[in-house]
């Protein structure tokens, strides 16, 4: 248990996000690979959440590395 090990004073918390960057795993964002996420942006999902999208490299498992390193929210 959280308690064995220690962490019975551990609370989890999440910072409130103002900023959202999203790396496509494409190496353009001619595609239609983000087609979701802007008809949820339309809809009103994301509130004023600022977004940034970038076009990725073309390695399709390099987005998972920026996404590790913090350079990406999303890939």
């Amino acid at each position: 248990t959280a308690t064995a090990l220690g962490a019975s004073g551990l609370k989890a918390s999440a910072a409130a996000y103002e900023k959202f960057t999203w790396i496509s795993p494409r190496g353009t964002l001619e595609v239609l690979d983000d087609y979701p996420y802007w008809s949820a942006k339309k809809a009103g999902y994301f509130g004023d959440l600022a977004t940034d999208m970038q076009p990725g490299p073309s390695d399709g498992t390099a987005t998972v590395k920026f996404v590790d390193v913090g350079q990406a929210d999303m890939g």
